[in-house]
């Protein structure tokens, strides 16, 4: 396996979080369960813990899928949930030899086949083994030298089948050290109290697939593993938006609850000074027409304003005057024609009868007062005012 592959898998695996590193052999398999986090920048500054570990021994003679039904049984038990791991086969199942790569070979491969006769030195037919190499770095660079180790088909068969039966996807499979101390590169980055455990190692490097040397897995099992870190990856990423889908939804749900909070206010400040308003623009709409009729008034408009003016003086406040007119035929003294209303009868009866009193003022008489016509409350319920009484009376006011 080159080296440019391992870095096209590790950026694949970024997304995977769990790794399980089996040992495996005839008699009994070792697993230990790695977990890592942080990293994010570098990946070689991953931390490393472990999250399972456990043993399993197998009857001697038991076929490979009964073993993996037991390793599928002892996952499931553990709560195990994790489906990718790295296993190895023993160095004592394979023979590894290294020869010199004549310069003109472009594909080692088809160079291996054609000379593994010669190559293993054994009697056995190419059909019947399965090989992995690696380039051995060297300062002569005119030359190339390669390690290349045989294993049987049928070794790697069962170890496939092991792994296929216990629902498991390997990473690789590579070729177990067979020293105790394994290998010190990856012996330093396992957790503490597992430096020189093969599962150990093994799990360290389904992380780092630069560490890995020799992989004897077929093409279309690491297809398939490739197919599952694909769907991992795709599962992971649509959860974390999802997340942050969510996150989002609960912003512009806080948000729009504030903002429906302002709006409430500022609603509630407006029907407090609503009706100050309503007030306002019929006070402006009485001085519009008040000045219309004035200036077609003529030659009494200076009559017209003091009479307008001794009006507005004698009205108290809670008193509101929305129409005049103003008859000049009378020889200079006006006959006053007065719209209002007020809020309360006695302010109404009250105002009423300091016109009565007032010099200014002669022959007041009241023409209605009481509860708004069918009209004036069609009108005051638009300007938002309500609960009043209102009033007509006439009068002879001026010279």
């Amino acid at each position: 396996m080159n080296f440019s592959l391992n870095k096209i898998n590790a950026l694949k695996l970024s997304g995977i979080s769990n790794v399980l590193g089996v040992d495996l052999s005839q008699d009994n398999l070792n697993l230990v369960e790695i977990r890592s986090h942080g990293g994010i920048l570098n990946k070689f500054h991953s931390k490393y813990k472990v999250a399972n570990s456990f043993t399993v021994e197998f009857e001697k003679g038991l076929p490979s899928e009964e073993k993996g039904k037991l390793l599928a049984e002892e996952l499931k038990k553990r709560g195990i949930k994790t489906r990718f791991c790295v296993s190895a086969i023993p160095s004592t199942a394979a023979r590894t030899v290294t020869a010199e790569i004549p310069p003109d070979v472009e594909d080692i491969e088809a160079w291996i086949s054609e000379n593994c006769d010669k190559l293993v030195r054994v009697p056995i037919p190419l059909k019947e083994l399965a090989f992995s190499y690696e380039i051995v770095p060297a300062t002569d660079t005119q030359t190339r030298h390669c390690r290349i180790s045989f294993t049987r088909e049928a070794e790697r068969k069962e170890y496939i089948s092991v792994f296929s039966a216990a629902g498991l996807h390997l990473l690789s499979l590579g070729l177990s050290s067979g020293t105790p101390s394994g290998d010190p590169l990856v012996s330093a980055l396992c957790p503490e109290g597992y430096t020189g455990d093969p599962a150990a190692e093994l799990a360290i490097k389904g992380f780092l697939p630069e560490l890995r040397s020799l992989d004897f897995l077929i093409e279309s099992e690491k297809k398939k593993t490739s197919e599952e870190k694909d769907k991992s990856l795709f599962y992971r990423a649509a959860l974390g938006l999802g997340a942050l889908l969510l996150l989002l939804l609960g912003v512009q749900f806080g948000l729009n609850t504030y903002l429906q909070s302002v709006s409430d206010k500022v609603d509630e400040r407006l029907l407090q000074v609503g009706p100050v308003y309503s007030e306002v623009a019929a006070l402006s709409k009485q001085v519009g027409e008040l000045g219309s009729e004035l200036n077609d008034s003529g030659g009494n408009r200076s009559d017209a304003a003091r009479v307008l003016h001794d009006i507005a003086e004698a009205t108290p406040n809670g008193v509101w005057l929305y129409k005049l007119d103003i008859d000049w035929s009378d020889a200079g003294r006006g006959v006053v024609d007065l719209f209002g209303f007020a809020r309360t009868n006695d302010l109404a009866a009250s105002y009423l009868g300091s016109l009565q009193q007032d010099k200014r003022f002669s022959n007041v008489q009241v023409v209605r007062i009481g509860a708004p016509s069918e009209a004036e409350a069609v009108s005051f319920a638009n300007r938002g005012i309500r609960t009043i009484v209102t009033f007509e009376l006439k009068m002879r006011a001026g010279k």
